[in-house]
């Protein structure tokens, strides 16, 4: 057994002559591409053979492919043709922002709690490879990414390019239409929107680039006010009878309208005649007093717009009701605004003997 398995060994390597070895093959046929794309990885490849030549053409196709890509030279100019959206309502500020100054320009003051559309339309240049500009506008860009020119979207961990407020980036509206804006929409037009709360403070618009050396042109912004919050409003209404004008009271707005004090409608002897929003102290039924106005007269009411209200009165300072004397002569009725200025008058049938005023509050609810 011994013999046999000694024998067995001596006539192993005679069997295994006809097995191809992997390295003494050495033919042109049968390149060694494990060294190809090792090499591959370091951007070089070495060696006497045709695996060099053969990369080499690769590269070269890849270069001529890469330089293929390069669009038609009207494709985005064509772009630059379409018509602007125009923003409609009031408009507060016209600004342009240019793309060679990292400071930008600032708005004017925004009304703190008033909502805003800022509008930004137009583009500009951020540098050129060969033949191709590239070209930015507030939230896409121009350029060569992942083997294809074309328009892209801000990515959200580069602000580069972007036009920001204060500093950051904000979610720019785009439109295919100038009706209808939405997120990650590109427009072709270049007009893009977002809404912005005032804060009492003006804002800082910058294009944000980590260069501005090859930069040009400028992004063209438009302010517009589209609500404006109900503010509240003190008025004087003297007792002589002159009307006093509020603010444009908004539409469908409820709003507190509050009276405080009493002014002077004459004498008698000794005896000052005074009165309030909806009380007067008189001489009635042979007994000095203080007496609702009455609803027939109307004479010594405060109106509003020509016309007398029943003013609420309040004996604790907190619950109000009608045909209630205030001892503060403090009054209040609700009014809904109607998109005007409403009028103020004290109504009386002879102002010569009058004297004071009574002070109006006018509060949203």
């Amino acid at each position: 057994m011994r013999r046999y398995s000694i024998a067995f060994l001596f006539l192993l390597p005679l069997a295994c002559t006809n097995v191809p070895q992997l390295e003494t093959v050495t033919t042109e046929d049968s390149l060694p591409r494990t060294t190809a794309y090792i090499n591959e990885d370091e951007s070089t490849v070495t060696g006497g053979n045709d695996a060099t030549s053969d990369y080499e053409e690769t590269a070269d196709l890849a270069e001529q492919q890469e330089a293929a890509y390069v669009p038609d030279s009207t494709a985005y100019l064509e772009e630059d043709d379409v018509v602007p959206c125009s923003p409609s309502g009031n408009v507060v500020q016209t600004l342009v922002v240019p793309a060679t100054n990292p400071s930008g320009v600032t708005s004017t003051t925004l009304a703190n709690g008033a909502v805003y559309e800022i509008w930004v339309t137009g583009t500009f240049t951020f540098g050129v490879s060969g033949s191709v500009t590239h070209k930015a506008d507030a939230n896409y860009t121009y350029e060569f990414y992942r083997r294809v020119w074309g328009w892209y979207e801000y990515r959200e961990d580069d602000s580069n390019l972007n036009l920001v407020i204060d500093g950051k980036s904000l979610e720019w509206l785009g439109t295919t239409d100038c009706v209808n804006f939405r997120p990650h929409t590109r427009s072709p037009s270049h007009t893009y929107k977002l809404e912005y709360v005032g804060r009492g403070q003006p804002v800082r618009l910058s294009i944000a680039d980590s260069y501005y050396g090859d930069n040009s042109g400028s992004l063209n912004v438009t302010i517009v006010r589209v609500y404006t919050p109900p503010v509240s409003e003190t008025l004087t209404v003297r007792a002589s009878g002159a009307t006093v004008q509020s603010s444009a009271l908004q539409s469908g707005v409820r709003y507190e309208i509050r009276c405080e004090g009493t002014y002077v409608f004459g004498r008698s002897g000794s005896v000052v005649h005074e009165a309030d929003a909806e009380w007067s102290y008189d001489y009635y039924d042979t007994i000095w007093g203080w007496y609702e106005q009455r609803r027939d007269d109307s004479s010594l009411d405060l109106e509003i717009n020509g016309r007398s209200y029943d003013w609420q009165g309040t004996t604790d300072g907190v619950n109000f009701a009608a045909h209630t004397r205030s001892p503060s002569h403090v009054y209040r009725i609700e009014y809904v605004g109607q998109g005007q200025p409403i009028e103020l008058r004290i109504k009386d049938s002879h102002y010569g003997d009058n004297g004071g005023s009574l002070t109006v509050t006018i509060t949203p609810l």
